[in-house]
């Protein structure tokens, strides 16, 4: 089982050589809707697996169905979004290049993608400015991507979830991570997401990211990360990623704390509640043995 694939900007070819590229993805928990264009014009709708398998396909000049005709009205109004925006091909072909390398003819160019970004997120659109940072790969750390860091600070944190999530852009959900400590249930949300579908690594990368970040004075976010985590290893055969996870954040509180940091540990766990209490202990005892050794 693997997680969903991005399927936006991807070229496919029929066997009358014809080459359509899909430019609308709508996921479902069992699959996707997506619209393929040729050119600028929608022709076909399809339902694709997670895995990039097509199950079903026809052309929308022949019939349509519930789905498609809801897809095709999505696709309308992104078209007249991106038709009444100032921002050009000549833009976004310059924003694939660093602050420093970028041309900036249109002076707004940081301001538009930004805009750009909040809309997509909004709606959970196809972005035409991830798929060309995708197809051409610049650099990573275009105007594209550091415009897109700044939407993320101001924009809905469950939708940046969702678009975050469409796009495989799993690795900027860490920069929610002022989002996820006042709205914790996303975390939870976001890990049961990655264990449908077995994307154990994704989920464990993700925990360590928070650990490294998250504030050391949110005592219920730290509580949760270690239950997490803890519940990630049970999960999972001879891993160790609740241990990683407590012994990133150990590290963390004793250079923060030093010799206060047992006052500071004992803080962050709820026994009565989950029982951390008695799993971390055994751990620092486990590492003190080590040492020792």
């Amino acid at each position: 089982m693997t997680l969903p694939t991005c399927l936006i900007g991807k070229t496919v070819s029929l066997n009358n050589d014809s080459k359509y590229v899909i430019k609308y993805q709508e996921p479902t928990l069992k699959d996707n809707h997506v619209i393929l264009f040729e050119n600028d014009r929608p022709k076909i709708y399809a339902r694709v697996s997670h895995s990039g398998q097509f199950l079903q396909s026809f052309f929308l000049n022949k019939t349509q169905d519930e789905h498609a005709v809801r897809c095709l009205e999505q696709c309308k109004q992104i078209d007249n979004a991106r038709s009444n925006s100032p921002l050009t091909q000549a833009d976004i072909k310059d924003a694939l290049n660093e602050h420093d390398n970028a041309k900036f003819h249109n002076k707004n160019l940081e301001k538009l993608l930004t805009d750009e970004h909040l809309q997509d997120i909004k709606n959970c659109w196809p972005s035409r400015l991830l798929t060309s940072q995708s197809t051409f790969k610049k650099s990573s750390n275009s105007l594209i991507h550091s415009t897109l860091i700044n939407a993320l600070s101001t924009a809905n944190a469950k939708k940046a979830v969702d678009f975050l999530l469409l796009h495989r852009y799993d690795p900027f959900l860490i920069y929610l991570q002022n989002e996820f400590e006042q709205l914790p249930h996303l975390v939870t949300d976001i890990l049961t997401y990655y264990k449908q579908h077995q994307a154990f690594d994704e989920a464990t990368s993700f925990l360590i990211k928070l650990a490294k970040k998250c504030s050391l004075t949110n005592v219920s976010f730290l509580n949760l990360l270690l239950d997490e985590s803890r519940q990630l290893n049970k999960t999972i055969d001879n891993s160790a990623i609740f241990k990683q996870v407590f012994l990133t954040i150990y590290q963390r509180g004793k250079n923060e704390y030093g010799k206060d940091v047992t006052s500071w540990l004992s803080t962050i766990t709820n026994e009565k509640k989950n029982h951390l209490k008695k799993d971390i202990l055994q751990l620092i005892k486990d590492r003190k043995k080590k040492k020792s050794s």
